[in-house]
């Protein structure tokens, strides 16, 4: 990130999740998969700019002829307004109303496969993305970040193709990729990225007279170290 590069006062934290709250359901068979996006869509105030790839994702399950949620906020709704083709796929769900976390767990114990085929993100990995790994829903998606994310299907072409690609090879491995998420969902809780905060900061304290290339040294030390979650 260049926000880094001129100045050593300025650290970069990923997000976590709660794991203890935000936990997989039982799954031992799957009649329909069904599919999740969980994202307030549009940026800089304009509202049909499709940063989160909802068309993509929605054509991607009609293709397939699957189920798709979209859950998030109000400007959601002013999406589909520039948008309203896509409303009329009969398998999608819009949820606008900006659920509480109790109903946005609901939501993600319901589901199977998450989408997020973003083209532009403020945080990395994202709120959402660390509650679905938590959650163990498989994720099909463009993060490329330095924290894993396990249980990624990686897209490299935004496109409905590329996503429908990323759900079919989802499907095919669904069960596998799951359990290999069931093992390392504890990675995401918030309890790493505090650990990580507490590393940063004796790392840093040490140093009277910061430079910018010796705090850059320390921290990267320090971070490389910490996602390896040793």
């Amino acid at each position: 990130m260049d926000y880094f590069d001129d100045t050593d006062k300025l650290f970069y934290l990923t997000h976590g999740a709660d794991t203890s709250y935000y936990t997989p359901s039982h799954i031992e068979f799957v009649d329909e998969f069904k599919l999740l996006m969980c994202a307030n869509n549009g940026v800089a105030g304009d509202y049909g700019a499709d940063r989160k790839g909802f068309r993509f994702g929605i054509e991607a399950a009609k293709a397939l002829n699957l189920p798709i949620t979209i859950v998030g906020a109000d400007a959601n709704t002013k999406f589909f307004e520039i948008h309203n083709d896509l409303l009329q796929y009969k398998k999608l769900t819009v949820i606008d109303t900006n659920p509480s976390e109790e109903e946005k767990v609901k939501i993600f114990k319901e589901h199977h496969i998450f989408l997020h085929p973003s083209n532009l993100e403020y945080g990395h990995p994202n709120l959402t993305l660390c509650e679905a790994a938590s959650c163990c829903l498989p994720i099909v998606g463009t993060y490329r970040g330095s924290k894993p994310i396990f249980g990624l299907q990686l897209i490299v072409d935004i496109d409905t193709e590329s996503v429908i690609t990323g759900i079919k090879d989802t499907i095919r491995d669904y069960f596998q990729i799951r359990e290999s998420m069931l093992n390392v969902r504890e990675r995401y809780d918030w309890i790493n990225v505090l650990k990580e905060l507490e590393k940063m900061y004796y790392a840093v304290s040490k140093f009277q007279n910061f430079s910018s290339q010796r705090i850059r040294d320390s921290y990267s030390k320090v971070y490389n170290e910490t996602i390896k979650y040793d």
